[in-house]
């Protein structure tokens, strides 16, 4: 009985392995750092947002209004906001800064982020147009640093002609289907699902995708596909323009230093 239980025990770590990940933090987390509100009725009002971990940041968010030096928290579940977003560091492993925009709408999930709070929450968007996708994150086990489920939602409407929206959860087991079904009528796109593009391009795939839609509509997605590749190219070649140019002022420094 007691080798049962351990195989049993063993299994369940296995699998749970699987699933959940050690996923670090935002940089910027427990600063308080340059974002933004929209209220219920549309209005954007600028100030600062309070970073917290993945999972919380989800579940509400604390707000100072440039006006102001009072703070308020406004949960995703209280009817009160449409989204927010907040400007933090990208950890592209470069020694230059760089930043961006983090952006999160208020959405329903199929389950809450943290225990005992809503399955109402703000969900990070990732890519929005004729297909959206947007980044959730689940705390896995309160006892274990950082662990988090993680998984999408993908939503689209079914025409141009209704409000109906189809979502999807898409896990990395079967995001292939997921994404090819959303994407049907690129085949330009859908054909690389899976191989050249993986789980972790999802963002990728979408956005290029919502390009075809958009960009270039008599060309159809082949051309479409061209000009993201080119566009791709351009800012390989500027990030190694930049990368080259560092490299010589900080060559340029140490020399002066040694000199």
């Amino acid at each position: 009985m007691k080798h049962l239980t351990l195989f049993v025990l063993l299994v369940f770590y296995a699998s749970y392995s699987l699933f959940a990940q050690t996923i670090g933090e935002d940089l910027m987390i427990d600063n308080d750092v340059p974002g933004y509100i929209i209220k219920i009725n549309g209005d954007t009002i600028r100030g600062k947002v309070k970073v917290t971990n993945r999972a919380k940041n989800q579940v509400r968010v604390k707000f100072t209004p440039q006006s102001s030096f009072k703070s308020s928290t406004y949960k995703a579940r209280d009817n009160k906001l449409l989204g927010y977003g907040y400007q933090t560091i990208e950890n592209s492993g470069s020694l230059q800064k760089v930043y961006k925009y983090r952006h999160f709408l208020v959405k329903e999930a199929d389950q809450p982020p943290v225990a005992f709070s809503s399955s109402i929450v703000f969900m990070e968007v990732k890519a929005m147009g004729s297909v959206s996708l947007y980044s959730y994150y689940v705390e896995s086990n309160a006892q274990v640093e950082n662990t988090y489920l993680h998984y999408y939602f993908m939503e689209a409407k079914y025409s141009e002609n209704t409000d109906e929206v189809r979502q999807r959860k898409v896990l990395r087991e079967h995001f292939e289907r997921i994404a090819e079904s959303f994407t049907e009528d690129c085949p330009g796109i859908r054909n690389k699902i899976g191989s050249a593009y993986g789980y972790a391009n999802l963002d990728r795939i979408i956005i290029e995708y919502n390009s075809c839609q958009t960009v270039i509509i008599d060309g159809g997605c082949g051309d479409c596909e061209i000009e993201a590749e080119r566009n791709r190219q351009e800012a390989a070649r500027l990030k190694k323009e930049r990368e080259k140019q560092q490299e010589l002022e900080q060559f340029k420094s140490s020399k002066k230093k040694r000199n």
